[in-house]
């Protein structure tokens, strides 16, 4: 019984470790984009796919291209910051 508990306890801590890791890559490819100071509209679906990720918008949300660029300008007109995790 008590490995069983410990087994799920691992487990649970590997996935949240993939979740941190999967957004602090997230947060260097955006990192990265943006400091190519391209306009929004300029902005390539790779990229808008990117931003989207690192504010945990889920993919299958996101549509096409026009549907991402409208997320992403909604979230830059309400001064929206990235989501904060451990590092």
């Amino acid at each position: 019984m008590e490995v069983s508990v410990r087994a799920k306890k691992v487990k649970q801590l590997e996935d949240e470790k993939k979740k941190w890791l999967q957004l602090e890559k997230n947060k260097a490819k955006q990192k990265e984009d943006l400091a190519k100071n391209k306009k929004t509209e300029q902005l390539n679906v790779t990229e808008l796919e990117n931003l989207l990720l690192w504010y945990n918008v889920p993919k299958k949300v996101m549509g096409n291209k026009k549907d991402k660029l409208t997320k992403w300008k909604t979230i830059l007109s309400s001064n929206q910051l990235p989501p904060l995790f451990q590092q």
